[in-house]
């Protein structure tokens, strides 16, 4: 099994802080299932700590922080003597924190006392052989979301939402700026590229174009300081996007048709526009490991961005600066662990029933650009 690093290029999570999510969640839900308290998972596994299991349960607070950090033989114990895991849950757990599965000897040392009695078979490899990262990954986060919905019956969740009014529209724009500097790596569904992948030059000119072209009657409606505010909030996002492209990775969903659409639109202005956005697509996925692009065949009925496992953000169509609307509720926000997982989820599972033409990179950029050959 090559290191995280070494996958880069591949979709799904790459950086520390999203994989040790995973691990956190997994953590979380095994511990509950079995009613141990962290002394008792500790009173189970010599070598541990009680002390060292709450550390796994938080993980992410061990991201650049060498004084705290756990080492891999400590992921190991917990999870086999700890909370006497499954086979694939330990390599997937163990491939997730370090890039490394299980060992066959490992294997030996710390599931046979368990794993036969538990679990009706031998600590040997999954039978299907399945040692790709992403199924086994998807399949835990499955298995979380399962524990968290336990029938198919709804769910209560706290939503906020987030109104459509110029007046009230600076209160979005703070939240997704506060929301998209935390740690993580971004996913979005939407019909076509936001300007976030302008180059900086192109997307200070669109900034100031968009305000300036708000009518004068929705312009009265803001406050300067709203106004500048909003204006300089908008450009550090643009300088958090790419921070986070180069640091956490980004994984999209756009809509083939639609970009086929825009980039012959009658209207020359939209037209160049559009045919700009795919070209910094091509660019995007040329420069960055991490960006990744999937190519839908149909168009989203909302658009989605969800940050990491802690927030996610579904909006009707339009931009934080010109929405097809500007009466009403248009952004709704959650922060509820089981619904982040839900989109999470639905997200990944979208993006790798699409055919490897519309989501291997190579392939991604020959689309692209047969989007841009003349009709």
């Amino acid at each position: 099994m090559t290191s995280p690093d070494a996958e880069s290029n591949r979709p799904f999570y790459h950086a520390e802080y999203d994989r040790y999510r995973i691990i956190e969640l997994a953590y979380d839900m095994e511990r509950h299932r079995a009613q141990l308290t962290h002394e008792e998972i500790a009173a189970r596994a010599p070598f541990l700590s009680a002390s060292q299991s709450a550390t796994i349960a938080h993980l992410t607070r061990t991201v650049n922080d060498p004084r705290h950090r756990i080492q891999r033989r400590t992921i190991l114990v917990a999870l086999t003597w700890g909370l006497r895991l499954p086979r694939w849950k330990v390599d997937v757990l163990l491939d997730l924190f370090s890039g490394q599965p299980l060992t066959e000897s490992e294997a030996t040392h710390f599931l046979s006392s368990y794993h036969s009695e538990q679990y009706g078979a031998g600590p040997a490899g999954e039978p299907d052989g399945d040692a790709d990262r992403v199924p086994r990954a998807l399949r835990l986060l499955r298995e979380n979301l399962r524990w968290r919905w336990p029938d198919d019956g709804p769910v209560q969740a706290a939503v906020k939402f987030y109104s459509a009014e110029p007046s009230r529209e600076i209160e979005i724009v703070r939240q997704v700026h506060a929301m998209e500097a935390r740690a993580g790596m971004r996913l979005i569904v939407t019909e076509a590229p936001s300007n976030l992948t302008d180059p900086p030059t192109e997307y200070a000119a669109w900034l100031r174009s968009e305000i300036l072209s708000r009518q004068p009657d929705a312009l009265a409606l803001m406050p300067e300081e709203q106004l500048l505010e909003r204006f300089e909030l908008a450009t550090q996002r643009h300088a958090q996007f790419l921070l986070n492209l180069r640091e956490y990775g980004e994984a999209v969903i756009h809509s083939l048709p639609y970009l086929q659409q825009m980039v012959g639109h009658a209207d020359p202005v939209i037209r160049e526009r559009s045919r700009r956005q795919v070209r910094r697509l091509i660019e995007l996925l040329e420069t960055y490991e991490q960006f990744h692009v999937g190519l839908a065949d149909t168009k989203p009925l909302l658009e989605l961005e969800v940050k990491s496992f802690d927030w996610a953000m579904l909006r009707g169509t339009g931009t934080l600066l010109q929405g097809a609307s500007a009466w009403g509720p248009r952004d709704l926000e959650w922060t509820d662990p089981s619904i982040v997982l839900l989109m999470v989820e639905s997200f990944w599972s979208s993006y790798y029933s699409l055919s490897p033409a519309h989501r291997e990179r190579h392939s991604v950029i020959e689309a692209l650009r047969r989007c841009l050959e003349p009709s």
